[in-house]
């Protein structure tokens, strides 16, 4: 708002609009035309200017003779101008003669207009204030302002808008015919340097532009530094660029015009320079801005003169010109720029352009010569000079570098270099402090980076002590000094440099010493300078970058092994860092994100390794071993084959995170004291840990969410809402273990939203991993003040993902264009959302960089012991809108209230509750057969005008939506809550019998003809006779909430009709209620139920047609699983068809009737349906029960079963390299059917493979993914789980490129024998019609199955088997104990979306269970990592399962050991007649 923040004078003058037109307070056209059209008769500024002024007067006349003489109001009347007085105060004497030269002296005058003016400007900003028209800092305009002040803001905002789009075009416009132009003389000089070639002479030796120039100085022939030399020399950054071209400015075209326009504000209204520098930290700055703010900031670093009147800038060039002056008579030479070094000055400018990153980029001589001129001028200005001098002119270079090269320009750089040497630049003490200090801070965050660190130090050191003397000076400068003159190679010599210069904070203090221009490219310098200037040259943001830098660099740090590779890293990697990570990290910090997300913010990932065996002089398991592709990973069946391989990555849609729930289980030592200082060691931070989670704050608990595609980071969101405590249901409560407590933490205000997904420009976002999913962080944040001082614990992390490939896709998988009937563009990316409710085991500590797998074990060490989980809700923010969050928060966001109705019609306003149900992507549902769901259709529901409270309102019930297998005949019923109103009957609406029987029609009305409360909510129940147990039974529950309160305006009816999606269970009702309280409730399937609000009315308002959108439906939308079941109810052609057939059905099941003498009376199939229904089937006093949800959809050989083998528990198998073999044995009604025409029903098994290395040997669990199986339905059928160990010894490759060789103890072949078969159990995969779906926890049976187990197993359940086989002693148990978890879940939900599976023991009831937990509870033995470790020498043991060469080598291990079992087990298969894996 350019008009809102003026001078104390301007603020005064600017109610004088004599003379609109020649305003000009800026400078840029556009921005003078757009102060101008504000200023405009009939514009909204008059009128905010009127009641300005209006009030003004007011307070004037109260002040106007209160202690003022009449020399004061006569210099307040000519402050405030005549045309003001004349306006407003023209009944008061007005003198001007009172001040007139005859009468006051001019300065006596002066200080009396100072002094109203001063006087004046305090009124006008409280006079602003009261009446609703001050300008607001933080833009926010929605609330106390008064209503022309709104009206002056949106119109200023849009002329603003307007005028700045032309600008832009305009000028894109005129660069587009610039670079035409350009180009063209470009060809005309090459065509020209062409014909130069083939012996062409010009005349003159004429050159134009694009020529080439090789001898730019005819005194000296091509030496390191000149044009003709630097072509051929090869480049060190990742730049690429032709000869005459310069690096790409990191900023476009229409944000140089932005900040030309913000600069031309600034020089206006210098004293608004630190609101912009911290509305502006973070980014960075467009050249010419850049240009002002340095130098403001240059000129304001004297403090010395900031008391003193006059132009600064003036003094200080007068200043420096003087010195300059002396020094040439001091030096006695003519010229500054030609002092007796400049020889030395050119040959050191000559080497560093070569040789730096930053700088060889633009290696010209104009270039040179200019850094050249000037520190010579700095020479002659006070005799400094030192190479790091080069490198930080060189930012100041480039920051002016569009200023022609006058003479006066290198004047003018040294001026900048000298302001920022004596006043900005930390001084070298200062640097060694930053130094340490990040390295301490390093010490702390990254233990295990620190420490490799200062292992590779010491590792091939060959140093050049005095290639960093110039660091090691000032604070250590008689070490430095002995290092300098000890004899090289002498014992004093090393023992020297091994104590200086072989620790890594010497770099550190290299990169802080030369400003970082030594390291990093020349774009990320002047971001960084950016921050620096922007923040005064805060030291701590110096160290925020140094930390940063070390932690993005974290995986090639790892990759050195000794001194030589460490050191390139420090010294060559970070030119190759990309600006835009380096600037996502630092903002990461200094918003407080957590330190362990930064290495995954690094996107440059190159192909193979750093370093090869010959980089370095001792060969090292680390450098020695390239990363292979990662393993193979099982795909489940649902997608095409192919569908998850070389997959190309494309813009995913936004996607959102809400609801965080988790229950905490943390570690709790009562032994912990407060310690009175926190020293930088190892142990005493984790003592300080330990104190802080003993004192736990769930206030401070933080949540982060990162965003990856394959291994590439691309968002990360931090948490900024604070946490409360929740006390969860009596099922959730966990009970705490010894010297465990349990948290239980809710983020209810969190909506974290990616945007702007587009990973198809990134390194590393292709390969068999490149698939979108979350990694979600719980962090503690130990309160300021306390032991810690602010640092971060990190707690436990999850995996979650995302999306899924949608079905269909082919393997190009890149984004598609469409474009709709109206012309608009729509990228349809081949991802699909993974939307809904999700509930997920939390693993302790920080996450792996390189995350694949959730490969975690919780030890007594963790802070998030067992038990642990989060809860969460994945949305589509596009489908699902974000909450629009009040100012307040007692109130609940709410959509606008409808209006009246009007042509065209208006559309109904969504319900108040949030849509709980997951919400895919409109590309992947596809039209259902039978239209199942229907999206609203704003011209199908027009509506009468929303009522008050007061005026009551009619609920309509009209029906249910697609009501469970397990369901028969059904009626609503419901309650209004929170009234306000006693004696209010119940709802009871029951189905019309002719309709359908899967969605009952109702024509139920409820009337309300009294005035309820605003935050009344009604809340409806289904109720149906189970089919299978014939029980009274609930389906579920919804709530709705009748009014809806706008921001600033009356409740109003929540008008139209709304599909209310149906969840099992109820809220609690001890709490108050919301229809938010509904969303952590599971949904049921494909069911809704349909209802309308309306205004009160004595005529019944017939039932819309739901086919024709009449119904917002966006809460009932279907997600991918309830999608499959949808399609499975509108095909399913057992189900009765309506609910007349219903109700035969059930009495034929109850024996009520006989197909014989069936009831076909609509009066009596009505009573006995409404008795049916009834409560008094219920025992006395007890609730009916919720339908169960394992058996809401029959089976569906198409969609099969979901099996997922997860772990075994106390098996006899350390050493041993173990894998499930899983294949389904038919029961006796399916062993002799034939596949299916879709080829179903027919030999199934798999094997598992995919192993987690921090399980137990005798304990392993695996994670492959879920493995769907298509048997054919029979109660009996079963899948047995065989477990086969391989005894085989796995030897590394040589060379380290590839996985090793695996044989056999006896140095043959590996084999699988009769010894291999360490056990076997068996599971039920159905239940009925249904699938039994649940978490099996089974006992281990020794050898194979017995032909007396597979033979009665074929007609007798599972669980009955089992113990008549052991009484039997045909089968039996481990002697151990040992048990396996064994999930299955019905093919049509995918996992993330399955129903609550319960966990079933009941098979454990063949002996003591506990004898059974007791074994699965024991937690000691040997990790399955060590069965990797012990392949590899002494050195890389020691350094555990975290090391770089063990994660190599697991990779290859894996690859190896797993292709040997499969070749093995597939032999074996063949041998007995199984056929083929």
């Amino acid at each position: 708002m350019m008009m809102a923040n003026r001078d104390k004078n301007q603020k005064v003058k600017t109610s004088r609009n004599d003379d609109i037109s020649s305003y000009r307070p800026f400078g840029p056209q556009w921005m003078d035309s757009v102060v101008q059209e504000t200023l405009l008769p009939d514009t909204p500024w008059q009128e905010v200017q009127q009641k300005i002024n209006e009030a003004l007067a007011k307070r004037i006349e109260a002040e106007i003779y209160k202690g003022n003489t009449g020399e004061k109001r006569e210099a307040l009347y000519r402050v405030l101008g005549p045309q003001f007085v004349k306006k407003y105060l023209s009944q008061y004497p007005y003198d001007p003669e009172i001040l007139s030269p005859s009468n006051i002296p001019l300065q006596q005058r002066r200080v009396f207009e100072q002094e109203m003016e001063s006087w004046l400007y305090d009124q006008i900003q409280e006079v602003a204030k009261e009446v609703g028209c001050e300008r607001r800092r933080d833009g926010d305009y929605s609330q106390n302002a008064s209503p022309e002040m709104k009206a002056f803001i949106d119109h200023t905002y849009q002329v603003i808008n307007t005028a700045l789009d032309r600008h832009l075009f305009l000028q894109e416009k005129k660069e587009e015919l610039q670079t035409r132009v350009n180009t063209a003389e470009k060809e005309v000089g090459q065509m020209l340097n062409n014909l130069g070639g083939f012996g062409v002479n010009l005349p003159g030796g004429l050159t134009l532009p694009g020529m080439r120039t090789e001898n730019l100085d005819d005194k000296s022939t091509a030496t390191p530094g000149t044009v003709a030399f630097t072509r051929a020399s090869k480049r060190r950054d990742r730049h690429v660029l032709s000869h005459n071209d310069v690096p790409p400015n990191s900023w476009s075209p229409a944000s140089e015009n932005l900040g030309r326009a913000l600069a031309a504000i600034l020089r206006r209204e210098p004293h608004r320079l630190s609101e912009v520098c911290e509305k502006l930290s973070g980014k960075q700055l467009p050249g010419n801005l850049r240009q002002y703010l340095w130098t403001e900031v240059l000129f304001k670093s004297d403090k010395s003169l900031l008391s003193k009147e006059g132009n600064i800038e003036k003094i200080l060039r007068n200043r420096f010109a003087k010195k300059v002056s002396m020094g040439k008579i001091d030096l006695k030479i003519e010229k500054a720029t030609l002092t007796p070094i400049h020889g030395l000055i050119w040959n050191a400018i000559v080497e560093m352009f070569n040789n730096v990153p930053s700088m060889q980029a633009y290696q010209k001589r104009e270039a040179m010569k200019e850094n050249a001129n000037a520190l010579n001028v700095m020479y002659t200005y006070n005799r400094s000079y030192e190479p790091y001098l080069i490198q930080w002119l060189f930012p100041i270079q480039l920051t002016y570098a569009d200023r022609l090269p006058t003479e006066e320009k290198p004047y003018e750089l040294a001026m900048y270099l000298d302001l920022l040497m004596v006043n900005l630049f930390p001084k070298w003490p200062e640097v060694f402090a930053i130094a340490e200090r990040t390295m301490n801070r390093l010490k702390i965050q990254d233990t295990f980076l620190q420490d490799h660190l200062e292992e590779c130090a010491l590792k091939n050191i060959d140093l050049d002590p005095k290639q960093f003397l110039v660091q090691l000076i000032h604070i250590e400068k008689d070490k430095a000094l002995a290092l300098g003159r000890a004899t090289p190679g002498s014992e004093h010599s090393i023992k020297l440099s091994k104590e200086l210069l072989a620790d890594p904070v010497i770099f550190v203090r290299k990169w802080i010493g030369e400003g970082f221009v030594g390291v990093l490219d020349g774009q990320a310098v002047l971001y960084l300078w950016d921050q620096l200037f922007m923040n005064g040259w805060n030291q701590e943001v110096i160290e925020d970058f140094c930390f940063a830098l070390l932690l993005l660099l974290k995986d090639a740090f790892l990759q050195a092994n000794d001194y030589h590779q460490m050191k390139e890293v420090f010294l060559l990697q970070p030119a190759r860092l990309y600006t835009a990570d380096i600037q996502r990290a630092y903002q990461h910090l200094r918003t407080g994100g957590s330190p362990t997300e930064i290495p995954g913010l690094n996107r440059y990932k190159p192909l193979g390794r750093l370093f090869t065996p010959e980089s370095s002089a001792v060969p090292s398991p680390v450098s020695s071993a390239p990363k292979s592709k990662p393993p193979t990973r099982d795909i489940p069946k649902r997608f095409s084959p192919g569908a998850l391989t070389d997959v190309e990555p494309g813009e995913l849609r936004p996607i959102g995170l809400k609801n965080f729930r988790m229950t905490l289980v943390l570690l709790n030592k009562q032994s912990v004291s407060d310690p009175n200082e926190r020293l930088s060691t190892p142990e005493q931070w984790r003592k300080d840990q330990l104190y802080a989670i003993a004192t736990f704050d769930p206030s401070q608990v933080k949540v982060a969410v990162s965003v990856y595609f394959g291994l590439v980071r691309l968002q990360t969101i931090q948490s900024h809402s604070k946490p409360k405590s929740f006390t969860p249901k009596d099922d959730d409560v966990q009970i705490p273990k010894v010297n465990t407590k349990v948290i239980y933490v809710q983020f209810p205000e969190e909506e974290t939203i990616f945007y702007n997904l587009d990973p198809s420009a990134f390194h590393g976002a292709r390969g068999q991993h490149s698939h979108p999913f979350a990694v979600i962080k719980i962090s503690y944040q130990i309160p300021a003040g306390r032991t810690g001082q602010g640092q971060s614990i990190p707690l436990g992390w999850v995996r979650v993902p995302l999306y899924e490939l949608k079905a269909g896709e082919d393997t190009g998988r890149q984004s598609k264009i469409s474009v709709t009937s109206t012309g608009t563009q729509v990228v349809k990316s081949p991802w699909v959302i993974l939307g809904g409710n999700k509930k997920e085991k939390l693993l302790p500590g920080t996450a792996v960089e390189t995350i694949l797998d959730q490969t975690t074990t919780y030890t007594d060490q963790d802070f998030l012991q067992e038990g642990s989980q989060i809860g969460f809700r994945v949305f589509d923010p596009q489908v699902e809108r974000p909450t629009e969050r009040p100012p307040t928060p007692a109130a609940e966001p709410v959509p606008p209230v409808q209006t009246p109705a009007v042509s065209p019609p208006q559309q109904p306003p969504p319900p108040p509750p949030k849509p709980p149900s997951p919400s895919p992507s409109d590309d992947y549902l596809p039209r259902l057969e039978g239209d199942p769901w229907i999206r609203q259709k704003p011209a199908a529901a027009v509506l009468p005008a929303a009522t008050e409270p007061q005026e009551g309102f009619d609920l309509y019930i009209d029906g249910v939506r697609y009501i469970p297998d397990n369901a028969t005949i059904i009626k609503v019923t419901g309650r209004l809550m929170n009234s306000g109103l006693k004696g209010l009957e119940d709802i009871a609406a029951f189905p019309v019998l002719g309709s359908s029987a899967r969605s009952p029609q109702m024509k139920y009305r409820y009337p309300v003809t009294q005035q309820v409360l605003d935050n009344a909510v009604i809340i409806l129940r289904v109720y149906t006779v189970d089919t299978d147990t014939k029980q009274l039974v609930v389906i579920g529950s919804c709530m709705l909430q009748p009014f809806i309160k706008s921001r600033g305006q009356q409740p109003k009816l929540n008008i139209g009709g709304i599909q209310l999606r149906v969840k099992s269970g109820l809220p609690d009702t001890s709490k108050p209620l919301t229809t938010q309280a509904m969303d952590p409730l599971p949904n049921i399937p494909g069911c809704s139920i349909l209802v309308r609000l309306l205004p009160r009315n004595e005529e019944y308002q017939a039932v819309p047609d739901y086919k024709s959108g009449y119904y917002y439906s966006t809460q009932a939308e279907p997600y991918a699983s309830e999608a499959r079941i949808l399609e499975h109810f509108v095909k399913d052609k057992k189900f009765p068809t309506t609910v007349t057939d219903a109700i035969h059905k059930l009495q034929i099941a109850e024996s009520a009737a006989t197909p014989q003498n069936l009831v076909t009376d609509d009066t009596k199939l009505s009573e006995w349906l409404t008795a049916r229904l009834d409560k008094k089937h219920l025992p006395p006093k007890v609730p009916p029960k919720d339908l169960d949800l394992t058996r809401l959809v029959f089976y569906d050989i198409s969609r099969g079963i979901d099996v997922q083998v997860q772990a075994a528990y106390g098996m006899e198998t350390e050493g041993l390299y173990c894998n499930a073999f899983v294949r389904v044995a038919p029961g006796g009604e399916a062993i002799d059917l034939e596949r299916t025409a879709d080829g179903y029903g027919g030999e199934e098994k798999f094997l598992t493979k995919e192993h987690d290395y921090s399980s137990l040997q005798k304990s392993p669990r695996w994670l492959d993914m879920p493995t769907i199986i298509h048997p054919h339905m029979d109660v009996n059928s079963i899948i047995l789980i065989q477990i086969f160990s391989l005894d085989a010894i796995y030897t590394p490759s040589p060379d380290g490129s590839g996985p090793g060789t695996v044989l056999g103890p006896d140095g043959e072949e590996a084999k699988l024998g009769v010894d291999s078969q360490k056990g076997w159990s068996a599971a039920p995969l159905f239940n009925g019609p249904y699938v039994m779906q649940g978490l099996h926890h089974l006992p281990l049976f020794e050898g194979t199955p017995s032909s007396e187990f597979l033979q009665m197993a074929l007609t007798t359940p599972l669980t009955d088997t089992f113990k008549a086989c052991l009484k039997d002693k045909t089968i039996t148990l481990d002697k151990n104990y040992a048990s396996l978890l064994v999930t299955t879940w019905d093919g049509h939900y995918d996992k993330e979306e399955t129903i609550p599976l319960p966990r079933i023991d009941e098979y454990l009831s063949v002996d003591k269970p506990e004898k059974f937990t007791k074994t699965a509870n024991n937690k000691k033995g040997k990790l399955m990592s060590e069965l990797v470790l012990r392949t590899l020498d002494e050195e890389t043991q020691k350094q555990g399962p975290n090391s770089q060469a063990y994660k190599t080598e697991e990779e290859f291990f894996h690859d190896a050991m797993s292709k040997t079992f499969y070749e093995l087990m597939e032999s074996a298969l063949m041998n007995a007649g199984y056929g083929p894996l």
